[in-house]
């Protein structure tokens, strides 16, 4: 889930029934109704099938996160291996919109996992993120103070950070994620020599 506490909205991902339901809050971030207001991912609230790839479409939803400052829904799109980027500004969203950007892919069409820095590998398709045996992470969370998404790609083992500061986000290949390495200090092994035989051990 994800809760817009500007305009009021919560955000929750019905990952089965592959959509994203938006529901209107009061001032005090209450339920106001319990009917969907918006639904993302389907062309109607009845609707919850398996579509193709495409800038309308999502299969199992398994996280969200929303900018605040942008009002940017990010969907992680476990099956199709990307982040999809919708305009949620409340003038705007509609059910079945466009994604306006996408992460992890070059267009709205390509599903392919890959480990490069714009290529993501969430782990859906062989069956980890979302079973509870072998679980692999899959969660986004934005930073509102930076300007930063930050992305856990979990069968790449990494966590992937984005610069979302821009008015304007581009897909694929053009938004490439900041990332800052810190370098390792040295692994130094101290070696203990054991007693030997017949030698009692001390007490520590």
């Amino acid at each position: 889930m994800a809760l817009d506490p500007v305009d009021h909205r919560l955000f929750v991902n019905d990952q089965y029934n592959n959509r994203v339901l938006m529901f209107r809050l009061d001032d005090e971030d209450r339920i106001l109704d319990r009917r969907a207001s918006v639904v993302l991912g389907q062309p109607h609230t009845r609707s919850g099938k398996l579509r193709e790839p495409s800038a309308r479409t999502m299969q199992i939803p398994l996280a969200l996160a929303y900018d605040i400052h942008r009002k940017r829904l990010f969907v992680g799109d476990g099956w199709n291996n990307r982040i999809l980027v919708f305009d949620a500004h409340p003038d705007r969203l509609q059910t079945n919109a466009e994604a306006v950007a996408v992460f992890g892919q070059p267009d709205f069409e390509a599903t392919l996992r890959g480990v490069a820095v714009d290529r993501l590998d969430l782990g859906v398709r062989w069956g980890r993120g979302i079973t509870s045996t072998s679980p692999t992470p899959v969660a986004l969370e934005v930073d509102n103070k930076h300007r930063r998404l930050f992305v856990s790609d979990g069968a790449n083992h990494r966590v992937l950070v984005f610069d979302i500061a821009s008015e304007t986000l581009t897909s694929g290949h053009a938004e490439r994620p900041r990332l800052r390495r810190e370098p390792r200090p040295p692994f130094r092994c101290r070696r203990q020599q054991l007693p030997g035989p017949g030698v009692p051990r001390r007490s520590r």
